[in-house]
């Protein structure tokens, strides 16, 4: 059980670094706050804790898909060329799935 757990989680954490890039790449000047992403990942049942969000955007700060720039205690993250390229399906980011065609995010 652990196993199909911890696989779970897996795909769970990966499609929401997807939607996340999704979502930036969607947004206008490709920019929101954490707290605009969080809503979204709650509207596609993938939101966790609180730090959820923010553990994803330093992970995908760290594979250079996005900038983060904080107001007072608000992450406010802006899509990179690499992330809109990831976000588009042309490059693979470690942990990220590539979207299909079809892709509802």
């Amino acid at each position: 059980m652990d196993n199909e757990q911890s696989s779970l989680q897996r795909i769970i954490t990966g499609e929401r670094l997807l939607a996340i890039v999704r979502c930036l790449w969607k947004a206008p000047d490709h920019c929101a706050n954490e707290e605009v992403i969080s809503a979204y990942l709650r509207r596609l049942a993938l939101y966790g804790w609180w730090s959820t969000t923010r553990t994803a955007l330093d992970h995908l700060e760290r594979l250079h898909a996005l900038t983060i720039t904080m107001h007072q205690t608000l992450m406010i993250a802006e899509l990179t060329r690499r992330g809109a390229d990831a976000a588009e399906g042309h490059v693979e980011l470690d942990g990220v799935p590539k979207p299909g065609p079809e892709c509802a995010y």
